[in-house]
């Protein structure tokens, strides 16, 4: 019985990226986030996108969503962004950054949603068109 050191954050992870790895090697799937861009960035049908918006845009979607003042809505997207580049740079060991590497960068405050989910659509047609030609 050995004594498993690492944090239950860090065995979930190792498993969770086990997971997107399978799925990315068996399956056409959409995963959002969870590092999944850095974890499947070797495979050839990978598409690594990143939906934003600017700061002040991310605010009202936030404070619109959850009932929230202004001040609490800009608080909570600072939180989330600082706790995502935290989970970046934990599990990319810093070499990975939310914004690199991506092959689209969607606007939600310019697109909208279906806006977002139509520009994301057409790259999947255009790179299984690629893999198949």
């Amino acid at each position: 019985d050995r004594y498993d050191a690492r944090s239950y954050s860090d065995k979930l992870f190792q498993k969770m990226s086990q997971v997107i790895l399978d799925l990315g090697e068996t399956e056409s799937c959409i995963i959002e986030g969870r590092l999944s861009d850095y974890l499947l960035r070797n495979n050839p049908s990978h598409i690594a996108v990143l939906v934003t918006a600017p700061f002040e845009d991310r605010v009202e979607i936030v404070r619109k969503k959850r009932g929230l003042n202004k001040k609490k809505g800009a608080k909570l997207v600072k939180q989330q962004q600082k706790a995502r580049e935290a989970f970046y740079k934990r599990y990319s060991a810093g070499k990975w950054k939310m914004t690199s590497g991506k092959d689209i960068v969607v606007n939600r405050a310019k697109l909208g949603r279906e806006g977002c989910k139509d520009v994301i659509a057409a790259a999947y047609r255009y790179k299984v068109a690629q893999l198949e030609g």
